[in-house]
Formats: structure tokens, sequence, C-alpha cells
């Protein structure tokens, strides 16, 4: 599929991302806007593989990394279950040729900049409320 998409816009918290990240990510964002799209699932990929050995400290099979994901708080179940459907959909384009629908690239997308928001824009200031909602919790027990 070689549609690209029109200007898509770049969210605000990009820049707090390592910069390694914000290169890729641009990357993505020019081959969404300039085509071909088949090539898109595979820089996303490449940015999940990144995200698995910045953040978990070492390189896990795309099977195995939503799982370590969630069980690290940096996604949810639901986010958990997305991500192995776009990193299966993602294997499918870079592996089997698959093409996929320019809907299903955007939303792979959106979730793989979910991700990237959780792992390093979110994650500081949720301890730093896990960490109140725990003391506030202790307080009320003592």
């Amino acid at each position: 599929m070689t549609n690209a998409c029109p200007k898509h816009p770049r969210p605000q918290w990009m820049q707090a991302l390592p910069l390694q990240f914000q290169e890729l990510l641009e990357e993505v964002y020019v081959l969404i806007e300039q085509g071909p799209l088949r090539f898109v699932p595979g820089g996303l990929r490449t940015l999940v593989e990144l995200l698995g050995r910045e953040v978990l400290g070492e390189s896990l099979s795309f099977g195995k990394m939503p799982g370590a994901l969630h069980e690290r708080h940096l996604a949810s179940a639901a986010e958990r279950d997305r991500l192995a459907e776009v990193l299966a959909g993602a294997h499918a384009a870079v592996h089997d040729g698959t093409l996929l629908s320019r809907g299903a690239v955007l939303h792979m997308l959106l979730c793989v900049e979910r991700l990237l928001q959780n792992c390093f824009v979110l994650s500081q200031p949720h301890a730093e409320l896990r960490e109140v909602a725990a003391r506030r919790e202790a307080g009320r027990r003592g």
C-alpha cells in the first residue's frame, strides 16, 4: 500500500522521549505522510524492540515483551493485548509481506505512541502519585 496520509500531527510529549526514539518516531511519521505505508509496521516494530531493551534492560522475544511490560506496570492488560496484536501485525507485514490497511497502520501507530508515552513521559509522575497514594493509605491505617 503506497497511499500516504496527510500531515500527521506530532504529539507534544514527543520532545520528552530520548533522542533515539524521537528520531525513529519522526521517520515513521515521514513514512506515514510520504509513503509507502508498507514500511511503517517495520518502523513501529523497531521502536518496540528498542523500547524493550531500554526499559526492560534486555532483549525479549516479541511474544514475551507485552507481558513483561504489563508485569512492570508499563502497560495495562488492555494495552498488553493490543501490543501483542500490533506485534503480530508488524510481524506479518515484515516477514510475510502482508499489506495492512491505512486504518490498521494508524491503529498500530496509536498503540505504539501510547506505549512510548507510558514508558517515558508518564512513568515518573505515575511513580510519584503511587507513592503519595501509598503514604495516604498508610496514614489511614495508622
